[in-house]
């Protein structure tokens, strides 16, 4: 689990994780319209098989 981390450090560590690494990220506190595009922009960075 990788908490209170920022958009930015999620994506390296992604970046970085072999193909069958499993996250759970969570994320600090967002207004509610931006914590909507920020969960599209991750959902697109891990597409679920």
């Amino acid at each position: 689990m990788a908490a209170w981390m920022g958009e930015d450090a999620c994506r390296r560590m992604l970046d970085m994780a072999r193909p069958d690494t499993r996250f759970l990220f969570n994320m600090p506190y967002q207004p509610l319209e931006e914590a909507k595009r920020t969960f599209e922009r991750m959902r697109k960075l891990c597409p679920r098989d």
